[in-house]
């Protein structure tokens, strides 16, 4: 008869199966130093990221050199960390920083206090008047002056 060594776990034992179930569903995705900056990177100066739930897009639309999957990876692993607010809508994902998320990335790109993101500056445009341009507007209606029907725009008076 054959003795199996006993001190190596079976194959069909509980704790081999597992392991080979860990193994095949524990896909750890390397992601390239200089790929991860370029992403931090974006992410800090905008303060805001997105990306298409395109798994095979060769390269993301802002981030020419880094393919797509690795942004989503990325911001995936913030999210988990409440770095960053994910929403997602019609196949799109967007990701918010927090401010834990632009504390770890100042730290993370040895960038000053005085830097912050693009959505956290005031912006420079001069205030637009909303109210009182209803005089601007064109006019309502047909050709006739106070509008298509006799009497003012709406029935009854």
């Amino acid at each position: 008869f054959f003795f199996p060594n006993r001190t190596s776990p079976r194959v069909d034992s509980p704790y081999r199966r597992a392991l080979v179930v860990d193994k095949q569903h524990s896909l750890n995705m390397l992601i390239p130093k200089k790929n991860r900056k370029e992403v931090y990177k974006y992410l800090f100066r905008e303060g805001v990221i997105y990306a298409k739930k395109d798994f095979n897009l060769p390269a993301h639309p802002e981030i020419a050199s880094v393919p797509n999957l690795q942004v989503i990876k990325l911001m995936q692993s913030f999210t988990s960390k409440e770095l960053v607010k994910e929403i997602f809508s019609w196949r799109v994902y967007y990701w918010y920083l927090t401010d834990e998320g632009i504390a770890y990335l100042r730290e993370y790109l040895n960038l000053s206090a005085d830097v912050v993101p693009n959505t956290l500056k005031k912006s420079n445009r001069p205030a637009t008047e909303h109210a009182g341009a209803r005089d601007e507007r064109p006019a309502r209606g047909g050709d006739r002056p106070g509008g298509d029907r006799p009497g003012g725009d709406r029935p009854g008076g």
